[in-house]
């Protein structure tokens, strides 16, 4: 079996490449750690920013849906653009909170019932 070396797996990984490489004061050693634990950190504040934004979109979605609107008619009422809608819905936009009430108005819901987390079964969504 074929050893991994520095070009192996783990590569890429700062912390590995700094395992690896001659290691210098332990002022830099610590600066160092510092600097990738807050890049790990970093990565998972985004996938739970992420997740967020889906979850969000999908409660936009099932609204929408219940209400028995297309995207272009909702962005119609809402006074926003058909694709910003549908990036609304994939979780791909952030929209601000005029945004979202504009939404809610246009959806003839409160603005908190977009933000209730539904429970996803299938296609179909429960309150």
């Amino acid at each position: 079996m074929r050893k991994r070396g520095r070009e192996g797996l783990f590569a890429a990984n700062p912390l590995y490449k700094w395992l690896c490489s001659d290691r210098g004061s332990h002022t830099e050693n610590a600066t160092h750690i510092q600097q990738t634990v807050k890049q790990v950190s970093t990565s998972l504040n985004l996938m739970v920013d992420r997740a967020a934004l889906v979850q969000f979109g999908l409660t936009v979605r099932q609204l929408r849906l219940k209400a028995g609107l297309s995207q272009e008619t909702l962005a119609l009422r809402a006074s926003i653009h058909r694709t910003y809608i549908g990036g609304i819905e994939r979780g791909e936009r952030n929209p601000t909170l005029l945004m979202i009430v504009r939404i809610a108005r246009a959806l003839d819901v409160p603005v908190a019932k977009i933000f209730e987390v539904q429970a996803r079964v299938g296609n179909e969504f429960t309150d």
